[in-house]
């Protein structure tokens, strides 16, 4: 079967690893548990622990699943280097043309994403409608708050393996993100 290679970047793929690494040693607790309370059940005190226990070890099952998944078809992406074109592991600075608020925004893969610290997937509204622009180009871009338009302003790489390094959660000029621009941010559904 044929599958979309997913997308990471070194940094991503490590910590996907090293998730995996605890969850099946918790994987193996949670199996040491329920083989004790099973030997331990009493049916007049009722399963509610075993249940418990049970429930634990399936949702830590399905997450073993599903990062082993990602990390059979991750493909590792090399950072960007262009200071022209936006891609994923560029820094882009754009300005609202309604506001003329001004905000810098990591290009990420879904796995790095952390809106708030200004790390965007490549593939949410903003991450898709900014992919490709130019400086100076504009990005008409549909959020759930409305039509946004967004003019690149510059672009540049990321230290390779450290998204987010740029301003971390904040706008060009040091200051917080506004509520509305955080908003914008939102992961992929």
């Amino acid at each position: 079967m044929d599958e979309k290679p997913v997308y990471v970047t070194r940094k991503g793929l490590k910590a996907a690893q090293e998730q995996l690494h605890r969850l099946k040693a918790r994987l193996r607790e949670l199996a040491g548990l329920v083989a004790a309370e099973q030997a331990s059940w009493d049916p007049l005190e009722g399963g509610d622990r075993l249940s418990a226990v049970r429930q634990d070890l399936s949702t830590t099952e399905a997450r073993i699943a599903t990062l082993e998944a990602l990390l059979a078809d991750a493909q590792v992406i090399p950072a960007s280097r262009s200071t022209t074109t936006a891609a994923i592991g560029s820094s882009v600075t754009v300005a609202d043309r309604a506001t003329g608020e001004v905000n810098a925004y990591t290009l990420v893969v879904p796995l790095d994403s952390d809106p708030e610290a200004g790390c965007i997937s490549y593939l949410s509204p903003v991450g898709q409608g900014l992919l490709g622009k130019h400086v100076g180009e504009e990005a008409a871009i549909e959020v759930p708050a409305g039509l946004i338009k967004l003019r690149v302003t510059a672009v540049s790489p990321v230290a390779a393996g450290a998204p987010g390094e740029s301003p971390r959660g904040k706008g060009s000029e040091g200051r917080p993100r506004s509520r509305r621009t955080r908003a914008l941010c939102v992961r992929e559904g």
